[in-house]
């Protein structure tokens, strides 16, 4: 999981996750905890690195996530790590975003990624992009039952939305 993704890259007023029965950030990373951690799935966050120039309050909360994952033998990166964001993805089966260019990065890598926030890359057919919790909960299960997926190359998709960006 890598989330808070800038503020330009999810359009203003409208709610930060594109999830129906879920529409905060906090709120889809502790189900992605939740459920790796009852299926014994491997989870990891990133916040954004960008998250470093928010508020303290901002801050405060994500990094109130560490102790819960931790407990978890989860992976928790704050904004001000130096991880390498490029590692995390290429050993990522699945990478769930509310934005950010990491989704866009992602798919130029094949990689599988859910959308669950705004940015440009919704109106390409690169990730799947779940309408609730169910619908992503159910996309999880397929991707790592090894099921067909139901869209084309990421990395295609992802060249088209930048070629189309580039226009």
């Amino acid at each position: 999981s890598y989330l808070s993704g800038s503020s330009d890259e999810y359009c203003a007023f409208t709610d930060e996750v594109m999830l129906n029965d879920c529409k905060t950030q906090i709120k889809l990373v502790k189900y992605l905890s939740d459920f790796c951690f009852k299926n014994d799935l491997n989870f990891i966050l990133r916040v954004h690195p960008n998250s470093r120039q928010k508020s303290k309050m901002d801050l405060d909360l994500w990094n109130q996530l560490e102790p819960l994952l931790n407990k978890r033998k989860q992976l928790f990166f704050p904004a001000n790590s130096n991880v390498n964001t490029y590692l995390i993805v290429e050993n990522s089966k699945l990478i769930v975003t509310n934005g950010s260019t990491v989704s866009v990065e992602a798919c130029l890598m094949n990689k599988i990624v859910a959308l669950c926030g705004f940015n440009g890359l919704r109106k390409y057919n690169a990730a799947f992009m779940p309408n609730n919790i169910n619908e992503l909960t159910n996309h999880i299960k397929k991707v790592l039952s090894q099921s067909n997926i139901d869209f084309l190359s990421p990395k295609i998709e992802a060249q088209k939305y930048l070629l189309d960006e580039l226009k």
